[in-house]
């Protein structure tokens, strides 16, 4: 993305050490935070360390959904206890990104 336009902003020092704080709590530039908040209009902290294995269970859940659409394409029926599994396996994780990731991501501005 070509950035061609530089803002200036002051600030006080309660408002410096925010964004110092913002910064820190993010791993991000300034520019990154302003960034943020004009997209966002809402900045968030890191999620928490579950959420890479969170995503990985939700792509192997993706690709036994996968397997079963495909047998089911092929062979004109599916296997119910597969996709059963597979529906169950998908609402328990569901369930664990309600509770795990959502409800630990801190909001800080």
């Amino acid at each position: 993305m070509n950035r061609i336009f530089n803002e200036h902003v002051r600030l006080d020092q309660s408002e410096e050490d925010e964004l110092l704080r913002l910064c820190e709590a993010l791993n991000c530039s300034k520019s990154e935070v302003f960034r943020r908040l004009l997209k966002y209009k809402i900045v968030y902290g890191k999620p928490p360390l579950e959420f890479g294995k969170l995503i990985a269970e939700i792509r192997r859940i993706g690709v036994n959904l996968n397997q079963i659409a495909r047998a089911i394409n092929a062979k004109g029926f599916m296997n119910s206890s597969e996709l059963r599994q597979a529906l169950d396996d998908l609402y328990e994780l569901e369930h664990k990104l309600n509770e795990s990731v959502c409800a630990k991501c801190e909001v800080l501005f």
